[in-house]
C-alpha cells in the first residue's frame, strides 16, 4: 500500500478533538523526558530499541504508518527519516504539544484504547514503551489491529521487568508515572498478539553488548527453558495481520 497521508487521517484526526494549543501540563514533564534522550544513557538506550523496533518494521519506504503512544516524536522522526509517512497519537497533552511544536510528524491527542481512524487505513502501527501504561491492553491491541490492513505489521516494544536490568525499573515505580505501570509478561504479549496473526518475540541486551546480539524465539517456551529471558531488558513483539 503506497503511503497516503491525507487519505489515512484527514477525515479522521479531526475526530480527536484537538483542544487548540495543547500546552497543559502531561503527566510527564515532556522537555525534561526528551532532554533524557540526549544523554549518553538515554541516546544509546533509544538507538537500542530504535534500532530492534525499526528492524521488525522495515521495509518502511512508501508506507502509512501509525505510532501509538509516540511520546515527543523522536521515534516518529526515526521511521520518517526511513521513508514513511507517519501519524502519532498520544494521550498526554504535553506531550502531543512538544511533538507538533518540535516539528516531528502529524501528532493528535487520543488513547490506545479508542483510536480515531477508520478501519485498515495504516501498513504498520508500531507502540514502543507505552502499553505499560495502558489501561486495557487486550482493546489496545485490538484497536492497533482494527487500523492496520491485512498482511501489515503490527509492531510492539516493551520493557521486561525480569531481565537483570528489572531493578532499576522497579526502583523507579515508587515515582511517578512508573508507580502506575503494569510490565507486561512475554506470554501474555505472544498470547494477545497472537489473536491477529503469526506473531513472535525477541529481545536485546541493555546493559551492554551489540546490537547484534539478538535473541529470538517464536514464543516465550524457549526463552523461558534456557533462561534467556533475563538476558534482555527490551522485548520486540511483531506479527503480520492475518
Amino acid at each position: 500500500m503506497r503511503a497516503d497521508p491525507g487519505a489515512a487521517h484527514a477525515t479522521n484526526v479531526g475526530k480527536t478533538g484537538r483542544q487548540g494549543r495543547l500546552d497543559e501540563q502531561g503527566i510527564w514533564d515532556a522537555g525534561t523526558y526528551d532532554s533524557w534522550f540526549g544523554e549518553p544513557r538515554g541516546a544509546e538506550l533509544f538507538r537500542l530499541e530504535a534500532h530492534a523496533a525499526l528492524h521488525r518494521l522495515s521495509p518502511l519506504q512508501g508506507l502509512a504508518v501509525l505510532e501509538v503512544g509516540c511520546g515527543t516524536g523522536r521515534f516518529m522522526k526515526a521511521v520518517a527519516s526511513e521513508g514513511a509517512a507517519i501519524v502519532g497519537v498520544d494521550a498526554d497533552p504535553g506531550m502531543v504539544c512538544f511533538a507538533n511544536r518540535h516539528g516531528r510528524g502529524e501528532v493528535a491527542r487520543a488513547n490506545a484504547e479508542t483510536l480515531p481512524f477508520r478501519d485498515a487505513c495504516f501498513d504498520a502501527t508500531v507502540a514502543v514503551t507505552v502499553l505499560e501504561f495502558v489501561n486495557d491492553v487486550a482493546t489496545a491491541f485490538e484497536e492497533m489491529a482494527r487500523v492496520t490492513r491485512p498482511g501489515g505489521r503490527i509492531v510492539v516494544g516493551f520493557l521486561n521487568p525480569r531481565s537483570v536490568w528489572g531493578p532499576g525499573l522497579l526502583r523507579h515505580r515508587r515515582q511517578e508515572p512508573w508507580r502506575s505501570a503494569h510490565f507486561l509478561q512475554q506470554r501474555a504479549l505472544f498470547a494477545l498478539l497472537a489473536r491477529h496473526g503469526k506473531a513472535d518475540i525477541s529481545g536485546i541486551p541493555l546493559s551492554g553488548g551489540p546490537v547484534s546480539a539478538l535473541i529470538r524465539s517464536r514464543s516465550g517456551d524457549l526463552a523461558e527453558l534456557f533462561g534467556l529471558e533475563r538476558l534482555y531488558g527490551f522485548q520486540v513483539a511483531s506479527c503480520t495481520k492475518s
